[in-house]
């Protein structure tokens, strides 16, 4: 008797093509899944490195002004306004005008006539 011909011969290799398949694809999704996690630890790496950088920058601007504060500066600061203090515009009117600006709201465009105005206006009663 003859050898049996007939279409069981190639289901195995069919079946066998498509296990190798679909482990090709679990391990394409699993290293997808790997370096989609290695890059979240990287981002929150530099998240982290970033909010320690903005700490230290921080803590330095505190250190400085810190130093320009000193008891020494301050009573140098101190005496110069005593001094200037007598030169200073008593004007009620440009007092009143000021103090209301504040009260409106500073905005950034109004910081430099506000600081001018705080050096010559006699401000003592407010």
């Amino acid at each position: 008797k003859g050898k049996r011909r007939g279409s069981s011969g190639g289901a195995p290799k069919a079946k066998n093509a498509a296990l190798v398949d679909k482990e090709k694809e679990i391990q394409a999704q699993e290293k997808a899944e790997q370096e989609e996690a290695t890059r979240k630890a990287l981002e929150a790496q530099l998240d982290a490195m970033a909010q320690v950088e903005d700490f230290r920058k921080g803590i330095q601007s505190r250190v400085e002004t810190r130093a320009t504060c000193t008891a020494e500066i301050v009573k140098v600061s101190r005496a110069e306004h005593t001094a200037k203090k007598r030169k200073l515009k008593s004007d009620l009117k440009r007092a009143m005008a000021f103090t209301k600006k504040i009260k409106a709201g500073v905005l950034e465009r109004d910081v430099t006539s506000l600081c001018r105005d705080v050096e010559s206006l006699n401000l003592f009663m407010y």
